[in-house]
């Protein structure tokens, strides 16, 4: 057999060859693909055309809300002064005086039996309002009744006495305007003396000292679509270090975020990592094949905001949100499957990863608007996201996110 007709055959062999179609093969290729220029654009300057959009948006605000609020004090200080000017030229005319008539049907007295209320007075017992009111006027008629059982007494004397009396009376025995005077003054002293409240009881000391001045606060349900691929969601709560500022914390869970990849050589290009390298700890001793395909990783995380919110106010239910702050990768869950093996003879293997998380890897900033009605309060916040660390179990293509939430508002 000739050499021509040897590679004729291969050559035939080879063209009637088809091998399988790799859905990753495309997508590893089209990823090398020339981008259009403003993919590229946004890619590597959109998170500073964001943040100057976002920051030139919170200065005109900021600037807007100055300029209304001077408007507005400048409003009330010239209808102040017209207010005045029209007070002190105003006169009123008074046409006609009309007096209602009330007329008692009848009386209803109501008894207080004024012996208990003596002895409660000579025990120290706290008396009521009502029973205090009683004994003050039980006093006043007894005053009454000392001073006419007096002037009697000084009527019934003989001549020489009542001479000498009247010589006192002259100095000292007040007018009928004067003793009413000198009664109701000593039932007024004794009034002030008794109105004022009691000294509180142990018990009484005890709860007063528990009550405390609570700031207002907010607690509900937060959302997150982190970097617009991941939906995270839980428990948010916020609490108010000044009128318009707070401080804002919770939990968020987030769900399984699948990546697939075909091929071994796929998950090598994207993480830059050999996957038996990677998770050799969890490898078997059947795991190291001779072939690693179809790999999938579901990644699930549990993060922990940390922000502050400077608000904006319109004078309505709306106002603006000035965010910035950090969100905490507490933990990280994996859960990776794939086939190894020669074809034919495949076996599928699946465990469970711990990766150590990065703590701390991002910042980020927002505005956002707020819609409150009453106790309910709504949020919504575009931010940008700042990663300055980039984590291997998530790493996503867009600097951008949206959070939202819901609360209710209790406090002060």
């Amino acid at each position: 057999m000739s050499s021509e007709h040897f590679d004729k055959k291969i050559k035939d062999k080879l063209r009637l060859y088809e091998p399988d179609y790799d859905t990753g093969a495309w997508d590893s290729f089209k990823k090398r693909l020339p981008l259009p220029w403003y993919v590229s654009f946004l890619r590597k300057y959109g998170g500073w055309v964001f943040g100057g959009v976002m920051s030139s948006a919170l200065i005109f605000t900021l600037w807007n809300t100055s300029t209304q609020n001077r408007k507005l004090n400048d409003e009330i200080f010239t209808l102040s002064n017209k207010i005045e000017k029209e007070q002190a030229v105003d006169t009123v005319f008074v046409e006609r005086k009309q007096v209602d008539t009330i007329y008692v049907d009848r009386v209803v007295p109501r008894y207080i039996q004024v012996p208990q209320l003596v002895e409660k007075e000579s025990e120290g017992v706290r008396l009521s309002e009502e029973e205090y009111v009683a004994y003050q006027a039980f006093k006043k008629k007894v005053l009454e009744a000392d001073l006419e059982a007096a002037e009697a007494k000084s009527a019934a004397l003989p001549e020489f006495e009542v001479e000498t009396e009247q010589r006192v009376a002259q100095v000292e025995k007040p007018t009928p305007a004067e003793k009413r005077a000198k009664v109701d003054s000593l039932a007024l002293a004794a009034t002030a003396t008794k109105i004022l409240p009691a000294e509180p009881s142990s018990a009484e000391a005890a709860v007063s000292k528990k009550k405390m001045d609570w700031p207002k606060m907010r607690l509900g349900v937060a959302t997150d679509y982190l970097n617009l691929k991941l939906f995270t969601t839980g428990p948010s709560f916020e609490v108010f270090l000044m009128d318009k500022l707070s401080f804002n914390t919770g939990v968020l869970f987030s769900k399984p975020l699948e990546t697939t990849h075909p091929r071994e050589m796929d998950f090598r290009q994207i993480t830059g990592k050999n996957f038996e390298d990677e998770y050799n700890i969890y490898l078997t001793a059947n795991a190291h094949p001779v072939e690693v395909k179809d790999i999938s990783i579901k990644t699930t995380m549990i993060k922990m905001p940390l922000y502050l919110n400077y608000y904006v106010s319109t004078w309505s239910r709306f106002s603006f949100i000035v965010s910035a702050g950090t969100k905490l990768d507490l933990s990280v869950y994996q859960d990776v499957g794939y086939q190894s093996g020669v074809l034919g003879n495949q076996v599928s293997s699946r465990f469970e990863a711990r990766p150590k998380p990065k703590v701390l890897n991002n910042l980020f900033y927002g505005i956002g608007l707020q819609y409150q009605y009453r106790k309910f309060v709504g949020q919504l916040t575009p931010y940008f996201d700042f990663r300055f660390r980039e984590a291997d179990y998530f790493n996503p293509q867009k600097n951008f996110g949206i959070n939202g939430s819901l609360r209710f508002e209790f406090g002060n």
